[in-house]
């Protein structure tokens, strides 16, 4: 359905898991110093930016219109994007759906302390070298799918000190993210994080979102933000909020058939205006729009 309204739609392949983060003493120790530690899901997507600017104009696309979304993770890689000085350039705009502001970071020495576990579970041992953990990476690991979800690996970005210094809420506190313009949201009933308490249900859930926003707004760039309520009539006796990452489906047109039903024509030409009203609102009130 976005296709229909003359956006072409790119979906792209990352490497997951501990193939897109991980990280681990004797990688560190044979690295250049500039070299970039562990991230490779984030390197993943400055790859796919950078071939879609340098290959969009041969699909009808403008390579200086390009928008990034992501939902959860995505969303939060999205933030991450906005902060990585070579991803500068290769994105105008940002949607973020339901991203996350907690725990969604980790050192660079828990992580290598992460990947000396997997290691050892996997037979290296704790003093595997690079050649040995390369050799294994993707074999080893599609193999013992189940022992690695038992480890309960750390799956969040590195602060590695090269590619990703800080985390998104210490670089847009300094306003050093990318001035793009914005739309960010969540759902009122995120994960249902009422059920841990006040202070996570407000950083889950908006609070983060909002204090994002807020600090956009203070250095004068465009952001919107949006609060997906709405429950299908059908869902109202099971559930009294929407869930996360159910925004993506508005966003994209693809909400199933009963529930487009429900929906509606006129809700949809409100959410379209809301689209492409006036960021903040009035008097650049991140909260407003």
């Amino acid at each position: 359905e976005l296709a229909k309204r003359g956006a072409i739609v790119i979906s792209i392949n990352y490497r997951l898991g501990p193939l897109g983060l991980f990280a681990h003493p004797s990688l560190t120790a044979e690295s250049k110093p500039d070299e970039p530690l562990g991230n490779y899901c984030l390197l993943d997507m400055i790859a796919a930016l950078r071939w879609t600017r340098d290959n969009i104009g041969a699909f009808g696309g403008d390579p200086g219109n390009i928008t990034i979304s992501g939902s959860s993770a995505g969303g939060t890689s999205c933030l991450f994007l906005m902060g990585i000085p070579e991803a500068n350039g290769l994105f105008h705009k940002a949607i973020i759906h339901s991203s996350g502001g907690i725990r969604n970071i980790q050192t660079l020495a828990d992580a290598e302390a992460a990947g000396v576990r997997l290691a050892e579970q996997l037979g290296l041992g704790a003093r595997a070298s690079s050649a040995e953990l390369r050799r294994a990476a993707a074999s080893q690991m599609a193999a013992n799918v189940g022992v690695i979800r038992d480890l309960d690996l750390p799956v969040k970005p590195i602060i590695d000190g090269r590619l990703v210094k800080a985390t998104p809420a210490e670089l847009f506190a300094q306003g050093q993210q990318a001035r793009v313009p914005v739309l960010i949201g969540a759902a009122n009933g995120e994960s249902g994080a009422r059920q841990l308490g006040d202070e996570v249900a407000a950083g889950g859930a908006f609070g983060f979102q909002q204090q994002l926003a807020d600090q956009m707004v203070r250095v004068g760039q465009p952001v919107w933000m949006f609060q997906l309520t709405y429950v299908p009539p059908q869902s109202r006796d099971a559930r009294f909020a929407a869930r996360h990452g159910e925004s993506v489906a508005y966003a994209f047109g693809t909400i199933g058939q009963s529930i487009e039903a429900q929906y509606g024509f006129r809700n949809e030409q409100v959410a379209d205006r809301a689209m492409q009203s006036r960021p903040g609102g009035r008097g650049g009130n991140a909260g407003g729009a």
